[in-house]
């Protein structure tokens, strides 16, 4: 995760399901070149379940976060904090 770094990444009032498509799709994009694309990329899950169901909405702010030339781990780490969530490595 640590290796690949995105050039730029800037959401505004995202939800949380979008920015991590988009992660997603930027992991392919920007892994390691040398690696086949079909074996690249970072497989993230959301999971929600520990939230109550009404709450799911309201309870996840908006991501709003800008930067360049910064790891991927590091992009996870800042928005799970805006977004009051955690993740983990497995």
């Amino acid at each position: 995760m640590r290796n690949v770094v995105i050039p730029e990444i800037a959401f505004q009032n995202e939800d949380i399901r979008d920015v991590i498509a988009i992660l997603e799709k930027m992991s392919y994009e920007y892994g390691d070149p040398n690696v086949p694309y079909s074996r690249r990329g970072i497989h993230l899950v959301l999971d929600l379940r520990s939230r109550m169901p009404d709450e799911l909405e309201t309870k996840v702010p908006p991501v709003t976060f800008k930067a360049s030339e910064v790891n991927f781990y590091e992009i996870l780490k800042v928005i799970t904090e805006i977004c009051g969530l955690e993740f983990k490595i497995v």
